[in-house]
């Protein structure tokens, strides 16, 4: 069976995580994850060991850009809202 600590250094090394480490002072650690899709993020974190064990939270990300972008057409369609 492969360990957990196994499992995430195969991720690391086919380049799905980015970036990771333990928690300081506590027991937990957080990774950033690159996925084609949701699904594939969800099938990565399901497969790991420990998964039935853990509590897990997945908080995807967009871009800088595409969140600056969203804002503007929000602004836009407020402006419009109070014409």
């Amino acid at each position: 069976m492969v360990s957990n600590n196994e499992a995430l250094a195969k991720l690391i090394a086919d380049k799905k995580i980015l970036a990771g480490g333990v928690m300081s002072g506590r027991r937990g650690g957080a990774f950033i994850m690159e996925t084609a899709s949701n699904e594939e993020l969800s099938g990565l974190v399901t497969s790991l060991p420990l998964f039935p064990m853990q509590k897990v939270d997945v908080t995807p990300l967009e871009s800088f850009e595409a969140g600056a972008a969203a804002n503007r057409q929000s602004l836009e369609r407020f402006k419009a809202a109070l014409q």
